[in-house]
């Protein structure tokens, strides 16, 4: 008999937490799991498996308090009702709001909590009420689910040291990727102007355009990169709230800038704002590094995709998730002051955050960075040796490593243990 489980999240819609979701529900239903969808708004990016139940329960912008309480509590009782009318043995949500609603929710089904991102860390908040609320709801709530699955040891450790959760009911689950599908994508064709881009070397990166992801930076350190490699390129794919920011800071910074509303075509170029990329391992495969100058993590599932594709990659050894993936053999609390060639990886010191406009000189830090880049870019033979190992460390997340983990949860928790 089939197990019926009920993913509970906002939308399918393009994103890191979507697509863990959507990864998950194929092999589930692979492994003859019955799967449900509980969304907010039926937007779907990723391909899934399972029946979409919408439960409208979006905020509108001008809500006040009172109105967004009593939108929460009627979305946990529709929550609550699908549950019931689905005959729902497993309720796996994602994101806080999600996983609140989950536990409150509960009918008789075993509660999964999964956590994404370092909620702890300062600049993942910038409302010092919510965050004095949410933290003290998510301490209160969390160690009443069956469940809480941590994409990272770090964030398993940092749910438990600052959130209370009990480290019985944690379980380390790193995010799975198809490697095979990845590889296959990696081989279509560009466009042809797009294709034509990559002739030079190109410094790409991808994420969605936040605080949290530190683009501006890595815009800096391009800029000031450009006079010691003047062919390079730099790419970024993704969308955001801080687009209009960071293509006015390439602009002040004097490069040549195109983004998919801009009239001119490609050619001489020096930043490409390429938008969401429904398969952006094509672009990974022709990229000569990638880099990743994230503030803070949970895992970072493009570093081992970019990796799957034999990329090599400078990352922030942010917490929490690239140091797992980069350097695994070490304590995923060490955090480097300088850059480490990791086996699988460069990892740098964190960048500071800090906004800074076109006329500020580089930070130590960024020019840290600065030459770290310009030496992957010309050494050859450390790019071909990360070309070869980023696809062996790669496999560690494959799907046929990580669903019978899955499985085993479910087990379990289907047999009464924890």
């Amino acid at each position: 008999m089939s197990r019926r489980v009920a993913f509970i999240l906002e939308d399918l819609g393009g994103g890191g937490v979507q697509r863990f979701s959507a990864n998950l529900s194929l092999e589930l239903c692979r492994n003859g799991c019955d799967n449900f969808f509980f969304l907010g708004k039926d937007e779907r990016t990723y391909e899934f498996s399972g029946r979409i139940r919408t439960i409208g329960f979006a905020d509108a912008p001008e809500c006040n308090f009172f109105q967004k309480a009593f939108r929460f509590i009627r979305r946990i009782l529709q929550i609550r009702q699908a549950k019931k009318r689905d005959k729902v043995e497993f309720a796996i949500s994602a994101l806080d709001e999600s996983n609140v609603a989950n536990i409150l929710s509960r009918v008789s089904e075993r509660v999964i909590l999964t956590v994404h991102n370092n909620r702890s860390h300062p600049l993942f908040n910038n409302g010092v009420i919510h965050k004095f609320f949410l933290h003290r709801l998510i301490r209160l709530m969390y160690r009443h689910a069956d469940l809480c699955v941590a994409v990272s040891k770090g964030l398993a450790w940092d749910y438990s040291k600052h959130f209370g959760v009990p480290k019985s009911k944690v379980r380390v689950i790193y995010n799975m990727q198809d490697g095979g599908s990845i590889r296959t994508h990696a081989k279509e064709p560009l466009r042809g102007d797009v294709e034509a881009v990559f002739k030079d070397p190109v410094i790409l990166t991808a994420g969605r355009f936040c605080k949290q992801k530190g683009q501006w930076h890595l815009i800096r350190i391009f800029a000031s990169l450009k006079k010691l490699v003047p062919e390079a390129r730099l790419m970024l794919l993704g969308e955001g709230e801080y687009k209009d920011e960071l293509i006015f800071l390439a602009e002040s910074l004097g490069l040549r800038v195109y983004g998919p509303s801009c009239a001119e075509g490609l050619e001489g170029k020096d930043v490409f704002f390429m938008g969401f990329q429904q398969n952006p391992y094509a672009f990974y495969a022709r990229a000569s590094v990638f880099v990743f100058p994230s503030l803070f993590e949970g895992f970072g599932c493009v570093l081992t995709e970019a990796m799957a594709c034999g990329l090599p990659v400078i990352s922030a050894d942010c917490r929490f998730g690239p140091r797992e993936i980069l350097a695994p053999d070490t304590d995923f609390l060490y955090e480097t002051g300088m850059p480490e060639y990791a086996p699988y990886g460069v990892l740098m010191p964190v960048l500071d955050g800090s906004f800074r406009g076109a006329q500020v000189p580089l930070t130590p830090r960024e020019t840290l960075w600065e030459e770290t880049i310009v030496r992957l870019l010309r050494d050859l033979r450390l790019r071909q040796e990360y070309f070869r190992k980023g696809p062996v460390r790669s496999m560690d997340f494959e799907v046929s490593k990580i669903t019978p983990i899955w499985m085993e949860c479910l087990a379990q928790l289907q047999q009464g243990r924890s």
